[in-house]
This record gives structure tokens, C-alpha cells and sequence, in this order.
């Protein structure tokens, strides 16, 4: 803005350090002033670098990460799980064995009991015979002492007594002879409950035995399983770390060698643009560029024009080559002569 020629007499009077002041501060003014048009130039720069950007490689589809190696999923058993399982087994076997033990026993005591039952069936079937015996040989006696006159003698009393005393005589024997069988049949019993006890006791320590001696062969076939695939899995993260760091230093080559090629076609383009100048939309956008900062310097008071642009922070970035061009205008407008307003 052009100043007045009142203005222009008021800065007579004004020391060098109170100019200098004012126009530090005009300059800050400006460069407050200057962020409006600051995000109309991110603006087109961003528009500029959108339409420049290129596609990102797809490094997944050209240098694919899985390496289609893969580990052996290996879940092995506890030494709980081990014990457990082993003990069902050989608490099952143990129990088939003990029924086993224990049918073969009831059936010999079966035996046995039959044995004790047929002869007390033939003890009492002497003992009936000897009743019907003795009851015949008692009535022959009457009979005959009733021929001889004599049924109510003493001779028949002691007739009787002789038969009573061999009836007795054989049933005593009869019976012994039964008491001594079963007495033999009693002892073959309990020989038969001293051998199934025994039987039992062996039984439950050979089945300990067994249960020690299987648990430690599945805990050192598990842990065998267990070595073997540690060791393919081991080997699998080998190579899988291998892959991956070939994989990266493969992907490091590319992207330095695209990122080479980015650089050299960047140095060919500005050495064409310092030679010819910016063209087609990139021309177009810097033009809008130019054309906003233009407005805006062109809007300051000269003398601080100049001076502020080049205290910009913002405008040699957005304006690229057509920095020096506006800086060459604003000079020549702070070198014209002042005009005044009346």
C-alpha cells in the first residue's frame, strides 16, 4: 500500500533504529499475513504431488513371505497324561487277571462243596440203611422170640441191645468216615483260599512291576518323538530365518536400485526444467502458484515486499523456479519511485 506524502514527512523526523523497528515489525506483519495463502499452496502442492506419486510396489507379490516351510505340530503327552494312561491299561489287565484268578477259584469250591454234599447225601443214605437194617433185624428177633416163647425175656432184651449197639457201631463209623472226607474237603478249601491270596499278592506285585516298567518305556518313546521333531523344527526355523533375511537383503536391492532410477530420472527432469522451465500440468500448477503469492507480495507495501518474501520460510519450496522470477519483480517494484498519496 502506497503511503502518504504526510506519512512520508512523519519519517523525517524518525531515528534510523525507530525505521528499522517498524519495519521488522511490518515484515512479521506480512509473514503472519502470508499463512492465508499458505494452505492455498499446500494445497496445489499436494494436488502436484498426488498426480506425481507412483504406484508402491507390491513387495508381498514380488519377493512373497511365506516360504511354504512349515513346522510340525507336536503336542507331547505329560508325564501325568503318561502315568495315567498306563495305569488304566494296567489296572484293566490287572482286574481281567483277578477275575480270571477268582472264577478258577469259585469253580474249584464249587467242586469241592459238591463233594461235601454227595457224601453227606451217602452218609445219610447209610444212615437210612442202617435204620431199615437194624428195624428188620429187630423184628426178626421178635418174631423169633415169640416162636420160642420168650417176646417178653430177657433173652429178646438183650437181643435188641446186641442190634442197637451194631446199628450205633456202624453209624459212628459211617459218620467218622463222613467227618474225616469233609475235614479233607475243609483243607482242600482253605489250601484253595491260600493259593487265590497268593495268586493275588503275586498278581499285584508283578502288575506294579509291569506298570514301572511301561511308564518308562512310553516316557523315553515319547521323549524320542519329542527329539525328533525338535530337531525338524529346529531345522525348519533355519531355514525359515534364512529365507527371510535373503528374502530382505533381496528386497533392500530392489528398492535401492528403484530408488536409484527415481533419482536419476529426478536429476534429468530438473536439468530439463532449468533449461526449458516447468511444463504440461506441473507448468500449470506452479502457475497458480506464482499467481497467488504474486497477489498477495504485490499487496504489500513495498518497501517491506521484498524483504518479507525473502524472510520467507515457505515460498522457495512452493515456488521452485518461479521463485527468482518474483523476487525479480518485487525488486524492481521497492526500486520505483514512491508514490504518494495527497
Amino acid at each position: 500500500m502506497a503511503k502518504s506524502i504526510w506519512d512520508e514527512f512523519k519519517d523525517l523526523f524518525k531515528t534510523k533504529e525507530q525505521r528499522d523497528e517498524e519495519k521488522r515489525q511490518g515484515i512479521n506483519d506480512a509473514l503472519e499475513r502470508e499463512k492465508d495463502i499458505v494452505g492455498q499452496l499446500e494445497e496445489l502442492d499436494k494436488q502436484y504431488q498426488d498426480s506425481i506419486k507412483e504406484e508402491e510396489p507390491d513387495l508381498e507379490k514380488l519377493f512373497p513371505s511365506d516360504s511354504g516351510l512349515r513346522e510340525h505340530e507336536y503336542e507331547a503327552a505329560t508325564d501325568e497324561e503318561i502315568e495315567s494312561a498306563a495305569k488304566a491299561v494296567n489296572d484293566e489287565e490287572k482286574a481281567a487277571k483277578q477275575k480270571k484268578l477268582q472264577n478258577d477259584y469259585d469253580a474249584d469250591v464249587s467242586d469241592v462243596e459238591n463233594d461235601k454234599a454227595e457224601k453227606k447225601r451217602k452218609l445219610d443214605e447209610q444212615y437210612s440203611a442202617l435204620d431199615s437194617k437194624y428195624a428188620a433185624k429187630g423184628e426178626d428177633a421178635k418174631d423169633g422170640a415169640l416162636k420160642q416163647g420168650v417176646s417178653r425175656g430177657s433173652i429178646l432184651s438183650s437181643v435188641l441191645g446186641e442190634l442197637s449197639a451194631q446199628k450205633q457201631s456202624e453209624g459212628d463209623a459211617a459218620k467218622a468216615s463222613y467227618q474225616n472226607s469233609v475235614a479233607a474237603l475243609d483243607d482242600k478249601l482253605s489250601s484253595l483260599e491260600r493259593e487265590l491270596n497268593g495268586a493275588l499278592e503275586q498278581l499285584d506285585m508283578q502288575s506294579a512291576v509291569d506298570l514301572t516298567k511301561q511308564i518308562n518305556e512310553l516316557k523315553k518313546e515319547r521323549n524320542k518323538e519329542v527329539q525328533k521333531w525338535d530337531k525338524y523344527n529346529d531345522d525348519i526355523r533355519n531355514r525359515q530365518a534364512k529365507f527371510a533375511y535373503e528374502r530382505e537383503q533381496d528386497i533392500n536391492k530392489y528398492l535401492s536400485e528403484q530408488e536409484n532410477k527415481k533419482q536419476q530420472r529426478e536429476l534429468e527432469q530438473q536439468r530439463q526444467e532449468e533449461k526449458y522451465g516447468y511444463q504440461g500440468e506441473k507448468q500449470k500448477n506452479y502457475a497458480k502458484r506464482y499467481d497467488i503469492a504474486y497477489d498477495f507480495y504485490m499487496s504489500l507495501d513495498p518497501s517491506i515486499a521484498l524483504a518479507a518474501f525473502e524472510a520467507s520460510p515457505n515460498m522457495r519450496y512452493y515456488l521452485g523456479l518461479y521463485y527468482d522470477q518474483l523476487k525479480k519483480e518485487l525488486r524492481s517494484r521497492s526500486g520505483s519511485n514512491t508514490q504518494y498519496i495527497f
